[in-house]
């Protein structure tokens, strides 16, 4: 039941780890242990279902996995304990280099959800089994993750039905059976599914994922353009509420499906963050030629106004494909997630794990530190692949149901590093040498790093 108290729930979470079991399945079991318990009441004036408390345990990619409240060691105090003396005193001195906690820089795959919907996740995931003629520890515990989801909706469903919140438990119920069918929906089901997730900071590019529901709403009758507007204001302030900062959305760009639809979604987005509309997400807009004017007029004033940050796909796009070696619908999925850094969306899984202040270093001192970032980021990988796979993540990123693993063991394609430094030219020359030193860790093809 939710509502629990937080001693039971720690109780239980500390059980769970401790069973012997796969890693995977250890990982489900704790996150059973937490949801629905962790789930608090509804706030007056709430329109969704989907406040957590804060604990000072849990499982929480942005803390690197599981982390405690006793003596027991998080995963990334195991991270830094597998390190050699050397690389620990290189990321955790007072030199230039110093190492970050947690996993920050991925974008879920949130149109896929949207689209095929749980039980839509649970068939891919039954497709493959049945293909593969072979046990995978990841199906496993992918499957038992999506239980604990869809028992936390159903029974969040019987909380909000008794307390008279007959439209959130009607979406909940919903979101079990099919795939969300209106942007209400989809809303619930984003929070719900980002609860478990640790409410990840980067929304992605929202606008293509909400773009064909909204437009199907409006056109249907169902709800008004200010209906929309309160309905999002309410998801990005319960968002803000539960991870305690504002989080990141990216509109307009290239590749996008449905373009139409989507633009008239990235305005939906624009009119929120620019209204201050609720405690709003950080709003970044990819531009490029196709733009109108007048909507390319409208993004500059964003831009001045610091409602929003710009980001050139005619430039970034064959810059990140030469550089990176990659395709262009592979780049085209990037999203901004800092100051001219960028992420290449659920096609890679990404970390900020290091930070260099390399404002006063010269092109031959910089290099050193870049392969001590990949060293820490490479082992803390190998630890996440065996204490924390990050499940709920892994159902969202490409290739990680296909090839029934997760994000850290081989799942996803580009497992990326991130190295936030100031020196945007030697970290370029720097980030190429380390290409072809580790080819068979390739962290950084995921990771488009680069500060002014």
């Amino acid at each position: 039941m939710p509502f629990a108290q937080p001693s039971s729930i720690e109780t239980n979470f500390l059980a769970a780890v401790a069973e012997p079991n796969t890693p995977e399945m250890r990982e489900a079991r704790a996150l059973d242990a937490l949801f629905p318990a962790r789930f608090a009441p509804p706030a007056p004036g709430d329109l969704f279902v989907g406040r957590v408390r804060d604990l000072s345990f849990g499982l929480d990619a942005r803390h690197g996995g599981f982390f405690f409240s006793d003596e027991t060691p998080s995963t990334h105090q195991k991270m830094l304990a597998a390190c050699s003396p050397r690389l620990r005193e290189s990321i955790t001195s007072t030199g230039p280099l110093r190492a970050h906690t947690g996993w920050t820089g991925f974008a879920l795959d949130y149109d896929t959800l949207l689209q095929q919907g749980l039980q839509g996740l649970r068939v891919r995931i039954s497709a493959r089994r049945n293909i593969a003629h072979v046990p995978r520890a990841a199906w496993d515990g992918m499957l038992a993750t999506l239980d604990v989801i869809q028992g936390s909706a159903l029974t969040l469903a019987d909380s909000a039905a008794a307390d008279g919140l007959e439209h959130s438990a009607a979406a909940l119920e919903a979101i079990v059976i099919h795939p969300p069918r209106s942007l209400y929906e989809a809303l619930q089901l984003l929070l719900l599914y980002s609860a478990h997730a640790g409410f990840p900071e980067q929304h992605g590019r929202m606008d293509e994922y909400l773009g064909d529901l909204y437009a199907d709403d409006l056109l249907a009758g169902r709800i008004t353009p200010e209906d929309a507007e309160r309905m999002l204001a309410e998801f990005f302030r319960m968002c803000a509420d539960n991870r305690g900062a504002p989080g990141r959305v990216t509109v307009g760009g290239r590749g996008r499906r449905n373009p139409s639809r989507a633009d008239a979604c990235a305005a939906l987005v624009i009119n929120v963050i620019e209204r201050q509309l609720g405690f709003t997400a950080r709003l970044d807009v990819r531009t490029h030629r196709g733009d109108a004017p007048a909507w390319r007029e409208r993004l500059h004033a964003l831009a001045a106004n610091d409602h929003a940050a710009l980001h050139d796909d005619d430039a970034l796009l064959p810059e990140i494909k030469h550089d990176f070696a990659l395709t262009l619908n592979v780049a085209e999925r990037y999203v901004p997630i800092g100051d001219k850094t960028y992420s290449l969306g659920h096609a890679g899984y990404h970390a900020p794990l290091c930070e260099l202040d390399a404002a006063t270093l010269s092109a031959a001192d910089f290099a050193p530190h870049v392969e001590a970032a990949a060293e820490y980021h490479a082992l803390a990988c190998d630890i996440a692949g065996i204490e924390a796979p990050c499940l709920v993540q892994s159902l969202l990123l490409d290739g990680c149901i296909a090839r029934g693993e997760t994000a850290f063991t081989g799942g996803v394609r580009f497992l990326g590093g991130a190295l936030i430094a100031h020196n945007a030219y030697h970290l370029r020359n720097a980030l190429r040498t380390c290409a072809r030193d580790q080819r068979e860790r390739t962290w950084l093809h995921a990771y488009v790093c680069g500060f002014a």
